[in-house]
């Protein structure tokens, strides 16, 4: 059972009891025991996350092999990472470099960002600014680089929470790969680390293809 302690945090604690009965039958005393698991619960969960983290890179790692379909693969990564972060929505974009221009190639969620607006503009500025500083993630506190109209449609789309890996073929962005909830999370540096590895083998397999 999880309990809350008087500092306000919660503990996870194993319950041993039992009751002790009279003559007649009837329960006069409880007693038994609570022993603190909040470590070993963390450990399981810990190695739970992680067994899920390796079956969504392996799945990853499959379709990139066995297949030579590039929206193939895109839409299995993309519904892997949604499903695996347990996100409401996930796009991913190509970038065409002549025209400065990203273009919705996967989604997930019947309201994500490339539903209603299946080009995006890139300005020239934002663009060197990429290459000049070669971002791997981007969150809400990048969201000013954005250009308005992105701003403006993340915020129609309530995404309170959103985390976009670029995709890197050497020193070329060549797109990106995102994901929104529609409630407040906080995606940790360990979340950002595994969604930049998910970048990374993506770029390395769609250069292959």
């Amino acid at each position: 059972i999880t309990l809350r302690r008087k500092d306000g945090n919660f503990l996870t604690v194993l319950e041993s009891s039992f009751g002790t009965r009279d003559a007649t039958g009837k329960i006069v005393r409880y007693q038994g025991f609570l022993v603190d698991i909040s470590e070993q619960k963390r450990i399981e969960n810990e190695i739970k996350r992680r067994n899920r983290e390796l079956n969504a890179l392996n799945s990853i790692a499959v379709i990139g092999a066995q297949s030579f379909d590039l929206d193939e693969i895109l839409n299995v990564t993309l519904r892997q990472t949604v499903d695996l972060f347990g996100a409401d929505m996930g796009s991913v974009w190509l970038l065409e470099p002549v025209q400065l221009s990203l273009r919705a190639r996967a989604l997930v969620g019947r309201q994500s960002l490339g539903a209603k607006l299946p080009v995006l503009q890139v300005p020239p500025d934002l663009y060197q600014a990429v290459l000049d500083s070669r971002p791997e993630s981007l969150t809400e506190e990048h969201a000013g680089l954005m250009p308005e109209e992105v701003r403006q449609h993340i915020r129609e789309l309530g995404a309170s929470s959103w985390v976009w890996v670029l995709l890197w073929v050497g020193e070329k962005p060549v797109g990106v790969i995102g994901i929104g909830s529609r409630t407040e999370r906080n995606y940790s540096e360990m979340d950002r680390n595994l969604m930049v590895a998910i970048g990374r083998q993506l770029a390395t397999t769609m250069d292959k293809v």
